[in-house]
């Protein structure tokens, strides 16, 4: 995916310099979703469905399978932990990293597209 936008750029830009500024995009965009919510709308644009699967698709399996499990499924921290044998603190602690790495992956995704 880096490659790709990479590649449409026309300047050159180290990777270093672009995570870089990647990183003070998503601390600004971290700040704003802690104060405000998500729009209706917002979550039912096509777009963002797309985005969303492309986040998904690059989150590791571990990651992907918790959030589905919770999210898609709608089973309880009880029904994950039961299931993956694991206790209801490690799959609460899971999802914690899963939605982080979400997060952060969408964040990027979308922050990387804008500035195409």
């Amino acid at each position: 995916e880096i490659q790709r936008v990479l590649a449409r750029r026309h300047d050159s830009v180290s990777l270093e310099a672009m995570w870089a500024a990647m990183d003070q995009r998503l601390a600004r965009v971290y700040a704003a979703l802690d104060r405000e919510l998500i729009e209706e709308d917002v979550l039912r644009c096509e777009e963002t469905r797309q985005m969303v699967n492309a986040t998904m698709s690059q989150l590791p399996s571990h990651y992907r399978e918790a959030l589905e499990l919770k999210y898609v499924a709608g089973h309880s921290v009880r029904q994950i932990a039961t299931a993956r044998a694991m206790t209801e603190k490690a799959v609460e602690s899971l999802l914690t990293r899963a939605r982080q790495a979400f997060r952060e992956t969408f964040l990027t995704l979308s922050q990387s597209l804008d500035s195409t």
